[in-house]
């Protein structure tokens, strides 16, 4: 019998440079009909490249009932190009077993790791995920272990192990405004590595991250490139998890 899914979250995102949406993601969150079934974060990352060709990019991020990763897959088109890569995690073992596939072959590597793993991936919506499974501390720092490919099109190297640090820079809520709407945010400073932590402190120019309270999805996501991605849409469909994150 095949699994039954329901839809928990939907929405979308706009990403800005110069105040113009160059790149759109849809996204949604479903989870399996029982009580300690998967999760699955599923997004749709919509752009064009430099000379006008569209990209199209496919993330899914299937985690445990405890938001444990269990498989994380991005699936990139542009023209006739296609490349996937996929990360089987084990974590009892704290294991990636990492598949690479275009149309110059298939790739694999093993990976071992320690500590909450969040996997990389081009798309806002399931960047965060590592915080649901160790919630951010209000007042010290929180360190995740965040596993990053640099692999596109063809394949370069194995993915790489970094330390992703968030720091609460505010103790209690914000309001912001996002989509021409008034919201209540948890912000966020994003800092990659503890060296660069250790002489950039909390609010001299880090990447920002103001969290809803629905599955730690981004209000609003600041980079230091000039990039802002911004939530258009947004819509919790039952009841039962409205609020609960």
């Amino acid at each position: 019998m095949k699994d039954e899914f329901e839809q928990i979250v939907q929405g979308k995102y706009n990403y800005f440079q110069a105040k113009k949406i160059y790149c759109e993601e849809n996204f949604e969150i479903i989870k399996q009909n029982s009580a300690r079934g998967d999760v699955v974060f599923r997004s749709e990352v919509l752009s064009r490249s430099q000379n006008g060709e569209f990209l199209k990019i496919e993330i899914e991020y299937r985690t445990t009932h405890d938001f444990s990763p269990k498989e994380v897959t991005i699936s990139r088109f542009m023209g006739g190009r296609k490349s996937v890569e996929t990360f089987d995690i084990i974590s009892n073992d704290k294991i990636v077993s990492y598949k690479f596939e275009s149309d110059s072959g298939v790739q694999y590597k093993e990976i071992n790791y320690s500590g909450i793993l969040q996997v990389a991936t081009p798309a806002i919506s399931t960047s965060f995920i590592c915080t649901l499974k160790k919630r951010i501390d209000p007042v010290h720092r929180s360190h995740y272990t965040i596993l990053q490919s640099s692999n596109v099109w063809d394949y370069e190297s194995g993915p790489t192990i970094h330390d992703l640090i968030i720091e609460q820079v505010d103790l209690n809520t914000v309001n912001i405004k996002v989509a021409d709407l008034n919201v209540v945010a948890t912000h966020c400073a994003i800092l990659l590595d503890s060296d660069s932590a250790d002489t950039n402190p909390t609010g001299k120019d880090n990447e920002e991250v103001f969290f809803s309270k629905h599955f730690s999805l981004p209000y609003k996501v600041v980079f230091k490139d000039y990039v802002t991605v911004e939530v258009a849409e947004l819509k919790v469909n039952n009841d039962r998890y409205a609020n609960l994150f």
